[in-house]
């Protein structure tokens, strides 16, 4: 199983872009960005959100699998679980009210108008 810093690096080399570039980036030297793909430094949850976002890829691309399981559907739309075995921090439980909230929201949107072309149905 791949560490978040190898993910990192991963998804880094997929991008093209060199250690200095996504440093660069985030904000930190090279020397932290290696550190942190080499397992060397444990990145905290904002820095994990930052990297996904420089890097244009989703978060869960960034976690270790056996933690963190996503399902596609159709629309590329990404549904995720957490499995019991991971402890989650405070970030994380706010990052993970406000997707769950977000979601909610694109929910009550999408019923609405199912509602609307139903009624032009009948």
């Amino acid at each position: 199983m791949k560490s978040i810093g190898k993910r990192i690096a991963t998804q880094r080399r997929l991008k093209n872009w060199k250690q200095e570039k996504l440093a660069s980036e985030l904000g930190v030297s090279q020397s932290v960005l290696s550190d942190i793909e080499n397992d060397k430094i444990s990145p905290k949850w904002e820095f994990i959100v930052s990297v996904a976002e420089k890097l244009e890829t989703p978060i869960y691309t960034l976690l270790p699998q056996d933690t963190f399981n996503i399902m596609n559907n159709n629309n590329n739309h990404n549904v995720g679980y957490i499995q019991n075995n991971y402890a989650v921090t405070e970030e994380e439980r706010t990052f993970y009210k406000e997707t769950i909230s977000n979601l909610q929201e694109q929910n009550a949107k999408l019923m609405i108008l199912l509602d609307k072309l139903s009624d032009k149905l009948d």
